[in-house]
């Protein structure tokens, strides 16, 4: 983008990631939602099957055993 000496700079004329580099913001701040919304998905995917494998066990114990009690 050519600018002429004086000429104001309007938002409209910037791009995203040069308005970014702008403010100077270190990319962490920026990125740091991604990231943590990353490890909460995994974290729940993990969860979840942890309480799969956790029925499938229950149900084996309780197809060798019916008189099997657990709570």
């Amino acid at each position: 983008m050519k600018m002429v000496m004086g000429e104001a700079l309007s938002v409209h004329d910037m791009s995203l990631f040069d308005a970014i580099n702008e403010t100077d913001i270190d990319d962490i701040w920026i990125f740091w939602p991604i990231f943590v919304s990353a490890l909460f998905m995994a974290l729940s995917c993990v969860f979840a099957y942890g309480i799969h494998w956790l029925r499938n066990v229950i149900e084996e114990i309780k197809r060798k055993d019916e008189n099997a009690t657990f709570f």
